[in-house]
């Protein structure tokens, strides 16, 4: 549980899930709930309770990042609140209260402006994590190599850092691209790699040799 937090958030739309699960896999699925709020580790042994517990322990990792955040801009909220006014900033149609207002108004909006950039920022880390996560059961049938050269292109930010390459695909299938990443053995050809649905490899062009001139 983060520091000075002593609740967590569960969506009531989690019924939906425990409703599938016997009594004893749903009580098992709480208890796993509270020891990764609490940073207690634990391992997954039904497969079932993996697939369940993932989506909410995806929610619960966004929520700590946003407490992070609001945590720090409460303290910063709070830095600006006591700083006495400028002589640059002062308007003298308005009284020194309404200035003050002013000021403050027009600060509250530019940190709401970084916290939201912020907040849609650290989603993407999060959905990063799961992205690396959907790769693991491929360990086995692929290089480690590849598959972290497959993650590190795929993963690659778009200028804002609020989305990555795989998430501006119109369609997305892990096993497919992998496939296709091995055939077209990217790390050992000097050709590029398109970014779309059909990944298309195009080779490097072909030096004219003077013999194969007609």
């Amino acid at each position: 549980m983060p520091e000075n937090r002593n609740s967590f958030i569960l969506f009531p739309d989690l019924l939906s899930t425990v409703e599938k699960l016997r009594d004893e896999q749903a009580g098992s699925l709480f208890k796993m709930i509270l020891k990764y709020v609490n940073n207690i580790e634990f391992e997954i042994g039904d497969q079932l309770l993996e697939i369940a517990f993932e989506p909410i322990k995806q929610q619960l990792r966004r929520d700590k990042l946003r407490w992070d955040e609001h945590r720090k801009k409460q303290s910063e909220n709070g830095k600006l609140g006591g700083r006495p006014l400028k002589n640059n900033q002062e308007n003298p149609l308005l009284s020194p209260k309404s200035q003050k207002s002013l000021i403050n108004n027009v600060n509250n909006n530019v940190i709401n402006k970084e916290e939201s950039l912020n907040n849609k920022q650290k989603d993407c880390i999060v959905r990063k994590e799961a992205f690396a996560d959907s790769l693991k059961p491929f360990l086995n049938k692929y290089d480690k190599k590849l598959i972290r050269e497959f993650y590190d292109y795929w993963t690659e930010d778009d200028k804002s850092k609020t989305k990555f390459r795989a998430e501006m695909e119109k369609t997305w299938n892990v096993a497919i691209r992998l496939s296709r990443w091995q055939k077209n053995d990217i790390s050992g050809k000097k050709g590029t790699y398109h970014s779309s649905s059909e990944a298309i490899y195009v080779p490097p062009p072909r030096a004219i040799n003077h013999d194969d001139r007609p």
